[in-house]
């Protein structure tokens, strides 16, 4: 194309013919021959001015259509495809596609591991959006048997059982040194140990305790400091108190002494959490104030499951035991789904 010639009656050719209109200007363009701004070749997108008119090119083999008033387009070619942003008129631009952002994995054994001492409750709840709001477990705790005691006694089975569930509302979460806090409750049915080989005396026999159901409501704080997580609480019993478990960790047919079930309301309780990474170790206590002589203790221990089982031990009137036992849960909220829909969420407020 040369200057002489308006451009009107031109025929514009970059190696296949024009469709569509001639391409007109505002006026005859003069001077030298036009050249492209750019070499063309393969696909790669061109972009010529023309009396304020872009014409983009994709390739040898693509027709050149002019848009009214804006640009000449190819047809023919690859429409932009995923992950290719479209050239803005007088410049050409390329992107890389980028996939959508990986998902975090939800923490569901963590959360849970830090919304309970060991069968006590921490001011926690299990929730992926923060430590606050309702919490629950359904669970089972078995006592397997005495492995030893004060007389040197290995491995007296008991099979105590407690179905239990732990319901509870954290209302308040830790900031600076002030404790998280929740109001919950702790219940469930005790089942003693009834079976045995051998029978010490008739009065062994007697002083079975029977199954019992168990309320208690109580309050707990928890504060967290480093890799440790303190927890405290009271906890007051309704009509029968979880305390009623404590005689029944014991097997009747080794012991001749009277060991009745403690029939005050109150426990106190406490323990330490440590988090190793994802391990944690645990300690909680147990006892009851208001009793003055005799006064009973249990400690269980958490220890990550490295043995499959977990140790506790009792001191009470009779003398002091180390017993095996295992945690079970049955059921836990928030669950795997509650805790992904609240994921989601944080993570579309985010963007």
């Amino acid at each position: 194309m040369s200057g002489a010639a308006a451009p009107s009656a031109a025929v514009l050719q970059f190696g296949a013919p024009v469709s569509g209109p001639a391409v007109e200007g505002p006026a005859p363009v003069s001077g030298p021959a036009l050249q492209p701004a750019a070499a063309l070749s393969g696909s790669l997108m061109q972009s010529v001015a023309l009396s304020g008119t872009s014409l983009a090119s994709a390739g040898a083999s693509g027709t050149l259509v002019q848009q009214p008033g804006l640009s000449a387009t190819v047809q023919g070619a690859a429409a932009p495809g995923p992950g290719r942003v479209p050239a803005k008129p007088g410049f050409t631009r390329t992107a890389t596609g980028a996939g959508k952002p990986p998902v975090a994995p939800v923490p569901y054994e963590e959360l849970h591991r830090r919304a309970q001492l060991v069968l006590m409750p921490s001011a926690y709840a299990a929730h992926y959006k923060g430590p606050t709001g309702e919490n629950a477990e359904v669970f089972l705790l078995w006592y397997i048997g005495t492995l030893y005691d004060q007389r040197g006694l290995w491995i007296a089975p008991i099979s105590t059982l407690f179905i239990g569930a732990d319901l509870k509302w954290s209302f308040l979460s830790e900031k600076g040194g002030r404790p998280a806090a929740a109001l919950g409750y702790l219940g469930g049915l005790e089942i003693p140990f009834t079976g045995g080989v051998i029978k010490v005396s008739g009065l062994a026999a007697q002083q079975q305790t029977k199954q019992a159901f168990v309320h208690d409501a109580y309050m707990v704080l928890s504060h967290r400091v480093g890799p440790f997580a303190v927890t405290g609480g009271a906890m007051y019993g309704i009509k029968k108190a979880f305390p009623m478990i404590l005689p029944m960790l014991r097997n009747p047919n080794f012991t001749t002494k009277a060991n009745p079930a403690p029939i005050v309301p109150w426990t106190a309780f406490g323990g330490v959490d440590l988090a190793l990474g994802e391990r944690h170790l645990k300690v909680e206590v147990l006892t009851l104030p208001q009793v003055t002589e005799d006064r009973p203790w249990l400690v269980n221990t958490y220890l990550g499951g490295i043995l499959g089982f977990d140790f506790a031990y009792l001191k009470d009137r009779i003398g002091y035991e180390v017993l095996g036992y295992y945690q079970l849960p049955f059921y836990r909220w928030p669950d795997q789904k509650r805790m992904e829909k609240e994921r989601d969420r944080m993570t579309a407020r985010r963007r």
